[in-house]
């Protein structure tokens, strides 16, 4: 988790920087939770770190972490 972490914020608290067909990203907090694929999570949520990193561990195994290449373990580069 992490490694997924530092992947997908660098450890920052931030919304996404990642921007498609003109509009950035719906993502926030430390675990770039996407608030329009996980509706009943709110930003305030997204952007408490306890909260995240416990959401985190909770989906891990139905969300897909776009930022970590988990088959290499490595930063997806368009994520950086």
């Amino acid at each position: 988790m992490l490694k997924t972490i530092y992947c997908e914020s660098g450890y920052k608290n931030i919304q996404s920087n990642i921007v498609s067909k003109g509009e950035r990203e719906n993502s926030w907090g430390l675990a770039q939770i996407n608030l329009k694929w996980n509706p009943q999570v709110e930003k305030e949520q997204a952007l408490d770190p306890h909260f995240a990193i416990k959401w985190m561990s909770d989906n891990w195994e139905t969300t897909k972490w776009y930022g970590l290449n988990r088959a290499d373990n490595t930063c997806n580069l368009i994520y950086k």
